[in-house]
């Protein structure tokens, strides 16, 4: 059993690296490579911009600093939920 924690804690931490790595394209994607039909859409792509950098930041340093194993399946389930949404 705790083989397994450690292994999902670890692909966490390797997640939130994924996060911060995409964070840069998406920027990008936002403010150059993408047309919109309407200024609303503009806006809606930037604010999922913002809480997706706002997010990937976060996930990406408590991975680092650390976290209890009883909070580790939480934070695991809240990582997974926050991509699901931002998706």
């Amino acid at each position: 059993m705790e083989q397994e924690r450690l292994r999902r804690w670890q692909l966490e931490r390797w997640i939130s690296l994924v996060r911060l790595i995409a964070l840069p394209w998406a920027i990008l994607e936002v403010a150059l490579l993408s047309d919109y039909p309407s200024r609303g859409y503009e806006v809606a792509a930037w604010v999922t911009t913002a809480v997706f950098a706002i997010g990937a930041v976060a996930f990406f340093l408590v991975g680092r600093r650390g976290a209890s194993e009883r909070a580790q399946p939480a934070i695991c389930l809240a990582g997974l939920l926050f991509d699901t949404g931002v998706i």
